[in-house]
């Protein structure tokens, strides 16, 4: 027998309990989560992947660039010593380094096309030939291992990625910022390892020219003097923390009592006896 009327449906039951923000959230989260890793795989690939692409389409951005007259002279035997140092590192014979030394904020890095910008204020403080070269064959280590076009690649990579998802226009949105975190922190991360790699290339280096690395830390010593760092700085920086770098170089100095420093040339110290102010940046 059929019922005389059709059951009473259970109430809510196209409406299941729970709170709608919270699953939102959920989703929102599970979604930001897939993002991020990609973004992350993603760059990790190109970083890895994009040393592959041959040197010679490498542009020189700053093959041209123009030395003031003052820093002409020291800028010879900069280049005199990168060489040396180039052919120490047994750098390939295809790559020419080739240094610039330029006035600006204090700073040293390397770029594509086998470019070393080094600015005299970053300079200010040495006091030895040892220190010089632990600076030098720092960004040579950078150039021989193709660390910049890795970092080009990996930019590349997530602006693509980035915009492919969201779209150019949807480049500030929050869920930009999401996919924009995911590859910021994998940047942070691949970054203080090419440091760390281009610390222990450097060091090598000035320890088979001058038989030990005595001096090698006095870049980062003078560093660390402008420019105070907490502990929590280091999630947030590309590079290793300064004190790190200084009690990974001072590892050795035992076997190094007694050892002489090699002076600066002239031309070089009559750029390093003022003080800017300003803490030097090795990149």
């Amino acid at each position: 027998m059929l019922p005389e009327e059709n059951p009473r449906p259970p109430e809510h039951i196209n409406n299941p309990p729970g709170n709608p923000l919270l699953e939102f959230c959920q989703l929102l989260a599970g979604i930001s989560v897939m993002l991020v890793a990609f973004v992350a795989v993603t760059a990790l690939a190109a970083s890895y992947l994009a040393p592959y692409i041959p040197y010679r389409w490498e542009p020189t951005a700053f093959h041209d660039l123009e030395t003031p007259e003052e820093f002409q002279s020291a800028q010879t035997e900069l280049q005199a010593l990168v060489d040396e140092l180039a052919v120490a590192m047994s750098v390939p014979a295809k790559m020419h380094v080739q240094v610039h030394l330029i006035d600006g904020e204090p700073n040293a890095f390397a770029s594509l096309g086998g470019q070393i910008l080094v600015t005299a204020a970053a300079l200010q403080g040495l006091t030895s030939e040892n220190g010089l070269a632990m600076v030098l064959a720092h960004e040579i280590a950078h150039l021989k291992r193709r660390h910049p076009i890795a970092g080009v690649g990996r930019g590349v990579v997530i602006s693509v990625v980035l915009n492919a998802v969201f779209g150019a226009s949807a480049s500030g949105s929050a869920a930009a910022l999401i996919g924009q975190t995911g590859g910021r922190l994998t940047e942070f991360s691949f970054s203080r390892s090419m440091e760390r790699r281009a610390d222990r290339d450097a060091l090598a280096a000035v320890v088979a020219r001058y038989g030990h690395s005595r001096g090698a830390y006095e870049f980062f010593q003078n560093m660390l003097g402008k420019r105070a760092e907490a502990s929590w700085q280091l999630m947030f920086s590309t590079h290793p923390m300064t004190e790190q770098r200084i009690a990974a170089i001072r590892a050795q100095e035992e076997l190094n009592r007694g050892r002489d420093l090699v002076p600066l040339s002239a031309a070089i110290s009559a750029l390093v006896n003022s003080d800017s102010g300003h803490g030097p940046v090795l990149e």
